[in-house]
Parts: C-alpha cells; structure tokens; sequence
C-alpha cells in the first residue's frame, strides 16, 4: 500500500515542491548504498551557482519505519 504524494504550491516569487511517501524512510546519519539524495544535493548546488539569483533550498524529513518528506524551495522563480 505505497502512497506518494506531490504538491505545487506558488507563494509570491517562490515556489514550493513537496514529495512525501509512506514508506520505509532512512536516518540521514546512517550511510546508505542510494545515490539519490546525494545526487540531487549535489544538481542543486550547480544550478544554485549558474541560475543568477534564483535559488533551490533542499530540505529533507525521514523518520524509519514512517516515510519521507522532501521539500524544494525555488526562490525568485517567478519575477
């Protein structure tokens, strides 16, 4: 029984991208064999230095056995 659910929210100039799931979550502080996070963390900082003012904020919420919550934050993407 696997739910994911996202969500588009405009605040302004911002936008907010929420993507939760119920799954089995992880602890940031364990290391983990996935790639993803790292991977995205790491688009992020090159977009963040080529985008001229615009900036994405990666914030993520994992709790084991109780899912994960990620959220994007672009700032001053709609001028």
């Amino acid at each position: 029984q696997g739910r994911v659910q996202v969500n588009f929210e405009r605040q302004g100039s911002q936008m907010r991208v929420s993507v939760s799931d119920n799954g089995s979550g992880f602890r940031e502080n364990e290391p983990t064999v996935g790639f993803g996070i790292r991977l995205t963390r790491n688009r992020i900082e090159i977009l963040n230095k080529l985008t001229g003012g615009r900036t994405i904020i990666l914030s993520v919420l994992s709790e084991s056995g109780k899912g994960t919550s990620v959220n994007l934050l672009f700032n001053n993407w709609f001028l």
